[in-house]
């Protein structure tokens, strides 16, 4: 039992590591570090380009760049996971690479372990990058940085799962990176849209936990409020809405009086926005813990169902 554990660790570090090579020198890990440069890039200087530069508050600097963290959560699981059992029927690489038997629970557990090497790297050196950026231009780094670091980890194992178990059922790699971009971009977050509507609690979707990458910040959560309590209050005044050189001269033709037309239409009642909750608007402090479990099961269970369908396949 030892011996055939141990040698099924052995086997399936050779396959992480190879997998990890595989990645490392191929078309997609360039495509990546392109997209993450891109967006490291213009986050950081698109400021001193456009503006007066990157603020100095370490909340401020966390807000910008914690905006783009699901995103590169997404498209690192997309790039790399959703391949990574497809390609050993598209290609038979395991036929190949490996000159004596290996177990198929090998195979499955390095390429998922390789998976998450590789996200779980370059998401480390996201954050490490903001938080560089942030000492450097602010003097001090966002207390909740890397709490939302653990939080992109969590989302990244979920994203990872369900991009294998998509990565199991296809016959082409294209077409299971496709089909993972749009389950985890549109279809899940659809379906939490549709819950939400029908006033449904939908703590349990993993777009839904893959939020608190942000809201586990104060300071996002602050600097959020913040900018929805002023888009509120601007649209809860009619008069924002109004050219008052049109509306003057519209008044004197129809010969009504300007401070009589904004009585009526500032009324009670009248403009509904002056009467709309936003409260429910509001970004609020997450249950971290429930999150991090919502996503660790999300990923378990997409794995265990992505193992089983690539046990029972043939190369």
């Amino acid at each position: 039992m030892g011996t055939t554990v141990t040698e099924n660790m052995r086997q399936s570090a050779v396959v992480m590591r190879n997998e990890v090579l595989k990645f490392v020198n191929g078309k997609r890990m360039t495509l990546f570090l392109g997209l993450l440069g891109l967006i490291l890039f213009v986050l950081t200087f698109a400021p001193y380009i456009v503006g007066d530069g990157l603020p100095d508050d370490p909340s401020q600097i966390a807000y910008s760049y914690l905006s783009m963290s699901t995103f590169v959560v997404l498209i690192a699981s997309t790039l790399f996971a959703s391949i990574s059992i497809v390609s050993e029927f598209e290609e038979r690489t395991a036929l190949i690479v490996f000159t004596r038997p290996i177990r198929k629970s090998a195979i499955f557990i390095g390429k998922m372990l390789a998976c998450l090497v590789v996200s779980f790297a370059f998401i480390a050196l996201y954050y490490v990058f903001a938080a560089v950026v942030s000492l450097v231009v602010a003097g001090g780094v966002d207390p909740d940085l890397f709490a939302s670091m653990g939080m992109a980890f969590a989302y990244s194992f979920g994203t990872t799962g369900v991009a294998l178990l998509v990565s199991s059922v296809m016959k082409r790699s294209n077409t299971s990176t496709i089909l993972t971009f749009v389950v985890l971009l549109v279809i899940l977050p659809a379906v939490s849209m549709v819950l939400a509507a029908s006033d449904i609690d939908c703590w349990y979707m993993l777009d839904q936990a893959g939020n608190t990458i942000t809201t586990v910040s104060e300071g996002y959560r602050d600097i959020t409020n913040e900018v929805m309590d002023s888009m509120m209050s601007a649209l809860a005044n009619p008069m924002n809405f109004i050219n008052p050189e049109a509306l003057a001269a519209a008044l004197q033709a129809a010969g009504m009086s300007q401070e009589a037309f904004v009585s009526v239409l500032t009324a009670p009642g009248v403009w509904f926005m002056a009467a709309f909750d936003s409260s429910s608007m509001m970004v609020q402090a997450p249950d971290a813990v429930r999150s991090v479990a919502v996503m660790v099961v999300w990923g378990v269970a997409a794995m265990v169902a992505s193992f089983l369908l690539f046990d029972r396949r043939e190369f």
